[in-house]
């Protein structure tokens, strides 16, 4: 059987168009992927603020995504910013950080609302909702915060996320309430800084003191139904918090708040505390029972007016992995871990102004075994904690350049029974500037 092989002719006028396959391994972009916006949405999360400029003067195309990312984080005064933004307030809503000082004399609320748009039934206008997620407050410390902060808040309510004052607010009472009612209306807020320090009378004791907070606090505090849940709780400036500068306790009035049953915030889920005052720490530990990290920087314990009493009953937090303790005096680490219960540990951090590096400071020799002696101790039934598995000295000091690398026999002797349950020792030095005012990249969040 012969085969047949049948042929289809093609017309002469028909045009036949060649199938290629696109060459993945091209350096060469098409033109038009470098105008799609979700594309360059994405390029330009992983560039830097100087190309980010750049960037924005290439073409129409580019400038939107490009100043989308720079003005995600907004200074109040950064002029460029504020006149960019004044120019063109279509780019407002793209503003999710906000940095200020305390005491700012600006309308925040007017002036980052995005455009306005007009009803369709009676064509009045509106503003479209804040996107603000984040709202830090820097700088040094005023008499009086802004009078525009209240209205900021209530404004940026439905997205904010994060509010954190780097330095002491001074506030009457009255004032301070406005403030708590405000925060409470957040449902998203999750991170809270608010060292605060309330401004009395000077005739008035402590006693008249505490009972004006409680009688404010019972008649000005309006707690809402559903109350934001703090996961992060910082109750010390900035400042205080990097440079140990805490020497006595103070009767402090400022944290009554924390478990009066009319506070408008929830910390029932909250996993972080920073704490500056040991007075702080006993009242917040209640009203957070599920507290898996603390960060301690305050007075030696030793001045707590209840240490005795702690050391037979030391405080109880069955769920903390991560300790961060910073004392300006060594010994108060081994009296701290005398009056906590922490048996499920997980590392543990030690802030201090070593001087000299700790492998050749011998002022700090014996300190050290204290505090590895308490540490050994933190376990159930006073014995090795099992969970532990980091000690990290954290601070400043000078290292010699004839110091050797390896550490000293003393050294070794004191660590002997953290390396042998495995458990790593590291170092890492930590400088800090001579302004006494962190700034806001500083902070924790």
């Amino acid at each position: 059987m012969q085969t047949m092989q049948h042929s289809i002719a093609r017309p002469s006028n028909e045009l036949t168009i060649p199938q290629t396959q696109p060459n993945l391994a091209s350096t060469w972009t098409p033109l038009s992927a470098l105008f799609v916006p979700e594309l360059l949405t994405e390029i330009f999360k992983h560039a830097t603020l100087e190309d980010l400029r750049v960037y924005t003067a290439v073409c129409l195309q580019w400038e939107e995504p490009a100043q989308a990312r720079l003005l995600e984080t907004v200074h109040l005064d950064d002029i460029a910013q504020m006149r960019y933004l004044h120019t063109k307030p279509t780019f407002r809503r793209y503003v999710r950080y906000l940095v200020t000082a305390v005491d700012f004399d600006t309308p925040i609320h007017e002036l980052l609302v995005p455009e306005l748009t007009f009803s369709s039934k009676d064509h009045t206008p509106y503003g479209r909702p804040m996107n603000i997620t984040s709202w830090h407050l820097v700088g040094p410390v005023p008499f009086r915060p802004s009078k525009f902060l209240i209205r900021g808040i209530n404004s940026f309510s439905i997205t904010l996320q994060t509010f954190h004052v780097h330095d002491s607010i001074w506030l009457d009472l009255e004032g301070f309430c406005d403030l708590l009612n405000a925060l409470g209306n957040c449902q998203r807020l999750e991170n809270l800084a608010l060292p605060t320090d309330l401004l009395f009378f000077l005739r008035e004791t402590f006693e008249e003191r505490f009972s004006l907070c409680e009688q404010a606090f019972s008649t000005r505090l309006f707690p809402s139904v559903d109350r934001p849940r703090i996961v992060h709780l910082q109750l010390v400036s900035t400042n205080r918090r990097y440079r140990l500068c805490a020497k006595k306790p103070m009767k402090a009035l400022h944290t009554l708040w924390l478990p009066h049953h009319n506070c408008p915030l929830s910390f029932a889920d909250t996993l972080h505390l920073i704490v500056g005052q040991g007075e702080d720490l006993q009242r917040v530990l209640p009203v957070t029972p599920n507290l898996q990290s603390l960060e301690i920087c305050c007075e030696h314990p030793r001045l707590w007016a209840n240490f005795n009493q702690l050391l037979k009953a030391p405080l109880k937090l069955p769920r903390l992995k991560s300790l961060r303790m910073g004392f300006g005096q060594m010994d108060a680490l081994s009296s701290f871990l005398r009056v906590v219960d922490i048996p499920n540990i997980e590392s543990i951090k030690i802030r201090y102004e070593w001087i000299w590096h700790p492998f050749h400071s011998y002022s700090s020799e014996n300190n050290l075994t204290n505090v590895i002696g308490e540490i050994a101790k933190l376990g159930a039934e006073m014995s090795f904690p099992e969970l532990l598995k980091e000690i990290r000295l954290e601070g400043s000091w000078y290292t010699p350049p004839s110091t050797p690398v390896a550490p000293p026999k003393w050294f070794q002797d004191v660590f002997s029974a953290m390396l042998s349950n495995n458990v790593q020792i590291v170092l890492e030095q930590i400088s800090l500037g001579q302004s006494v005012f962190m700034k806001a990249h500083d902070a924790l969040y």
